[in-house]
């Protein structure tokens, strides 16, 4: 409504001023100077009036436009302006019709991404709170035992998950390294593929090297920990593989929890 009466007014403006100048035409008529040249209006000398010029030039202006090449020079200018604005159309269309596409394609991904299969590896100590218990205390007998740790992996998501290759690494550092070498596990659990909310059986991770009983007194001290690391590359019911890598630091009293790293602890 707004626009509308601002439109109103303008045209209303509009006609006024006309008004206002035809007015003041007639009342100047006869008082020079003209502001545009009489000749040819058959006032008699006098001033022209505003529709007297608008009128001779309006006639003129169409006399010439009769003419054949003025004829096709606006069929050229018809015929541009209507390319234009149909290609103005199509482009539109076309915009219009890729942002369509994204979006259903955005949606699709989001439909199979909240469908698809997800695994997580959940973990056990193991024997690790005995060991770092007695070691290091001088009477242990646990001095050539190995650290071994249970882990399992989970089907988090909506449909199955077929698991293609484990890996892990159980060792004793202060810090994480800086890259890290992802070397499959020969043995991969006997049910491969998981169903939501299935879990594997128990797969496990053992140090290369028994534990020192000076490595247990550190990791009790809270000076050094004990990390596993790895990953699992699995593929959904779409056929499209992901990749889940975990990175856990063992400290005495809280057990295993998760270490945010960017690239040792991600899901894609």
């Amino acid at each position: 409504m707004h626009g509308r009466s601002e439109k109103l007014w303008i045209a209303g403006l509009t006609v006024a001023v006309l008004a206002a100048m035809e007015l003041a035409g007639h009342i100047t008529a006869s008082v020079p100077p003209c502001l545009v040249d009489p000749a040819g209006y058959g006032s008699g000398g006098a001033c022209p009036l505003l529709h007297q010029f608008a009128a001779k030039h309006l006639g003129d202006a169409l006399a010439v436009l009769r003419e054949p090449h003025w004829l096709i020079t606006a069929a050229a200018i018809v015929i541009g302006l209507s390319t234009l604005a149909w290609w103005r159309s199509t482009r539109a269309l076309m915009h219009a019709t890729l942002d369509a596409a994204h979006a259903a394609k955005a949606s699709a991904e989001a439909l199979l991404t909240a469908e698809q299969g997800q695994i997580v590896a959940v973990f056990e100590p193991g024997n690790i709170p005995q060991m770092l218990s007695e070691l290091g205390r001088g009477d242990s007998e646990l001095g050539s035992q190995r650290i071994i740790v249970s882990y399992t992996c989970k089907n988090y998501g909506k449909t199955i998950a077929l698991i293609k290759e484990i890996s892990h690494e159980l060792t004793h550092r202060k810090e994480l390294p800086t890259h890290v070498r992802y070397v499959p596990i020969p043995n991969l659990p006997k049910e491969r593929t998981l169903v939501a909310g299935a879990t594997t059986d128990a797969i496990l991770a053992s140090m290369p090297a028994p534990l020192s009983g000076s490595e247990a007194v550190s990791i009790r001290a809270g000076e050094s920990f004990l990390w596993l690391w790895g990953r699992v590359v699995y593929e959904d019911a779409f056929g499209r593989e992901h990749e889940h890598r975990f990175c856990c630091r063992y400290r005495v009293g809280h057990g295993f929890q998760p270490h945010p790293h960017g690239e040792f602890d991600r899901n894609r």
